[in-house]
């Protein structure tokens, strides 16, 4: 009261000694703790990674997330350093002696090693971490994979600052995403989608983006086919949607 504070009544509340005593998001009953929920989220989408791969993880889970965190966090994010930070987080809370954050952490850097593993195909210090042929990949989504021609910049006077280049987008999860196209697909190829394929990647920095390319270019493993019927039977129940 002497620095002019006071208790704001309508965030006070009254938590007995036998009840789920909880403070900014973590438990404080007898030791520190998160959520079952927060155990449950990482667990399931790890869960999701590993059978169904890391695209599908990423289109189930980041819409959820963004309409969470949207709020607070601009841009679209990445599902390895969100579940990175969640990991940190729990680490933090629980202690990295914990059993389930070992078993969760042993889980993750699997699946990124896996992922970063030198048998991947790794081209000017770009990583091919998942392959699908482009017709499979617009059914996975139900969505079509538009490949465009940007028109070129202009400047006042009409010149060229800008030349139109090559690009594609998809909706993905009710989001347009937009995806890269390897320069060495000719014009006649691009209506040809039986021959393409579309790979999610990450460069130099590590920093994920999608790019098109021959099928036949990049020998990545497929992640094995998909009901999608049951896929969004299984993953609203673990997602609880």
């Amino acid at each position: 009261t002497d620095q002019n504070f006071t208790i704001n009544e309508a965030k006070t509340r009254l938590q007995k000694r036998g009840s789920k005593q909880e403070v900014t998001g973590i438990i404080v009953n007898e030791h520190l703790n998160v959520t079952r929920k927060y155990v449950r989220d990482i667990r399931n989408i790890l869960y999701i990674w590993e059978r169904h791969g890391i695209s599908v993880a990423e289109a189930r889970f980041l819409p959820k997330y963004k309409a969470e965190k949207g709020h607070v966090k601009k841009g679209n994010p990445d599902l390895i350093n969100v579940i990175d930070g969640k990991l940190m987080y729990l680490k933090m809370v629980k202690d990295e002696n914990d059993s389930v954050y070992q078993r969760l952490y042993s889980r993750f850097n699997a699946l990124t090693s896996e992922m970063r593993a030198a048998n991947k195909v790794t081209e000017q210090n770009v990583t091919y971490a998942e392959t699908t042929p482009l017709v499979d990949f617009e059914q996975k989504i139900n969505s079509i994979v538009d490949i465009y021609w940007t028109e070129p910049k202009l400047d006042a006077d009409g010149n060229e600052i800008k030349p139109s280049h090559r690009t594609a987008k998809f909706v993905l999860d009710g989001n347009t995403v937009y995806a890269s196209v390897n320069l060495s697909i000719s014009k006649e190829e691009e209506a040809k989608k039986d021959l393409l394929a579309i790979s999610k990647c990450r460069d130099a920095k590590d920093k994920p983006f999608w790019l098109i390319h021959r099928r036949d270019k990049i020998t990545v493993p497929q992640p094995e086919p998909i009901d999608i019927d049951s896929l969004n039977t299984e993953l609203d129940a673990l997602l609880g949607t």
